[in-house]
């Protein structure tokens, strides 16, 4: 079992460090920030997830991508689809429809008839097309490309 480093602990990892890790300078500075704000955030997790949307969204740096992944990931909101995803509308447009393509927009609209089930969907796309590409010998890399499919 690992345990993840306080927020204090995020906070003394040096320039140097995040440069070798092949972290860029940007997100380092979104990290060290969301690091500073950790008390609001964690109080943020008791007042609800529409709460704690409103609170991700105020911090620079994070954008919705980040902050519905930190609700579904972190707070246990299943539903909170991803936007700003450059894979997933491509993926569900095309499960769904067999279309090329897809926008956020569009999936928004395919998945607002089930939104109790656009968890599972997205899961399911993307493990269904995961093992697709492992079946048939693909790299993973492989997958990445396939997506435009």
């Amino acid at each position: 079992m690992r345990i993840p480093p306080s927020a204090a602990t995020w906070r003394m990892v040096s320039n140097w460090e995040w440069h070798r890790t092949g972290v860029d300078r940007s997100r380092a500075a979104t990290i060290q920030r969301v690091c500073s704000y950790a008390p609001c955030l964690e109080a943020a997790a008791s007042i609800g997830l529409a709460g704690a949307l409103v609170r991700l969204h105020l911090i620079p740096g994070i954008g919705p991508w980040t902050a519905a992944e930190i609700l579904r990931r972190a707070l246990g909101a299943p539903d909170a689809l991803t936007l700003g995803d450059l894979h997933l509308p491509v993926q569900i447009g095309y499960a769904l429809t067999g279309a090329r393509g897809g926008t956020d927009e569009q999936m928004l609209e395919r998945t607002t008839s089930a939104r109790a089930e656009s968890t599972f969907l997205t899961c399911s796309v993307r493990g269904a097309l995961y093992s697709l590409c492992q079946r048939s010998r693909l790299a993973v890399g492989g997958w990445y490309a396939w997506h435009a499919l």
